[in-house]
């Protein structure tokens, strides 16, 4: 199944992705899994609430929620210690299609913050 991962950085768009992988709807929750162009694997796990998104990269989970909280963050230089809020989540559906769009600020000090949003298209079968 195509998985399409488009990141965008304070509203530029910076990787657009086209990978290989799963998407399962559970009870509560939308779960994608699929391997980046590095191999990496990933886990998206969405609450149908829209009130939180958990991303594994490699095992490591970033947690996103509502509230400002500290979560651990997997970039390609080691795991670090951000703070992260949850500022929006989006999901649209039609026909065979359903996108995800999850907005997140990352706080790295008190003056210093970067606006993300990940677009998530999938096709399903």
């Amino acid at each position: 199944m195509d998985i399409n991962v488009t990141t965008y950085i304070d509203g530029e768009k910076l990787l657009f992705e086209k990978n290989e992988g799963s998407f399962r709807e559970e009870d509560k929750s939308y779960v994608i899994n699929y391997f980046d162009k590095n191999k990496k694997s990933f886990e998206i796990v969405i609450d149908k609430n829209k009130d939180n998104v958990s991303i594994l990269k490699e095992g490591v989970a970033m947690s996103l929620g509502s509230n400002p909280a500290e979560t651990r963050y997997s970039p390609e230089f080691g795991i670090i210690k951000l703070k992260l809020k949850l500022l929006g989540l989006n999901i649209l559906e039609k026909n065979k299609f359903i996108q995800f769009e999850i907005n997140y600020k990352i706080f790295f000090s008190a003056i210093d913050s970067q606006n993300n949003t990940l677009k998530i298209l999938i096709k399903r079968s």
